[in-house]
């Protein structure tokens, strides 16, 4: 199983997805889903647990105040 961050720096979010969640695609996003670059979004590479996803977020994006998992995928996650 492969996990992705999802990050958007407009709004300080990032979450953990499963690589298999409807809204990650494999760190593809969702189909159909507007592709335009009109904020600071996208999508990291795959990690193998979440707690390597979170260690990225924590390193990567620091300053954002909303990280969590994706309550769709890993609801219960921190």
């Amino acid at each position: 199983m492969a996990y992705y961050v999802y990050h958007d720096t407009a709004y300080k979010r990032a979450r953990v997805h499963d690589g298999a969640c409807v809204h990650c695609n494999n760190g593809t996003g969702q189909i159909n889903q507007a592709k335009t670059d009109q904020r600071s979004t996208g999508w990291s590479h795959a990690f193998a647990t979440v707690a390597d996803a979170e260690a990225y977020i924590n390193q990567q994006f620091p300053h954002f105040t909303d990280k969590r998992s994706c309550g769709h995928c890993l609801p219960g996650q921190a």
